[in-house]
């Protein structure tokens, strides 16, 4: 049985971790990839979830979303974001 006060600490904790997560990433720039896309994507980060899903600009305006484990790398400029080749 889960109590209520257990779930919204544990509720508590998910927000903080996503509120975090956020700080420490909107506004970057980040190379990643997407299933049945061979090239790799550029995009910046304009929102974070709270199940951990980025949502990225990209260059052509379209919104992708990937999850951490999609993202290569995260850069702080754009300049060093679209210098990346798989395997840097």
């Amino acid at each position: 049985m889960c109590n209520k006060k257990n779930l919204l600490s544990e509720i508590n904790k998910i927000d903080i971790y996503t509120k975090k997560l956020k700080e420490a990433t909107l506004g970057k720039w980040v190379t990643f990839r997407q299933e049945g896309m061979e090239q790799i994507l550029h995009g910046k980060i304009i929102d974070v979830t709270s199940n951990g899903e980025f949502t990225m600009k990209c260059k052509n305006g379209q919104k992708r979303g990937a999850s951490l484990e999609d993202i290569y790398e995260i850069f702080d400029t754009k300049k060093e974001c679209y210098k990346y080749t798989k395997g840097d």
